[in-house]
């Protein structure tokens, strides 16, 4: 990995707020310390699981919808939304 690559990495390991990746078919492809302690799943548990089953979301169905547009078409995406940890 380069230097800057390896920077990036780093910087988003600690970033004080959950920050999580997911492929289009929703395979979690990046996990940092604070989703850990947000989510209750270690990155190694939550890597390649689906970001939907691991992150359950109390999301109406067009919020989803409006997200999921507006992320694959490179745009940003916030909101407050209700979550449930893995220990419930």
């Amino acid at each position: 990995m380069n230097q800057s690559l390896q920077f990036q990495v780093d910087l988003l390991g600690r970033v004080g707020q959950a920050v999580t990746a997911a492929r289009l078919d929703n395979t979690l492809i990046y996990w940092n310390n604070a989703a850990t302690k947000l989510y209750g799943w270690s990155a190694e548990e939550a890597i390649g699981r689906d970001a939907a089953e691991t992150i359950p979301l109390s999301v109406a169905p067009e919020e989803i919808a409006a997200m999921t547009a507006a992320l694959q078409q490179g745009n940003d995406w916030s909101s407050d939304i209700l979550i449930r940890r893995r220990d419930g």
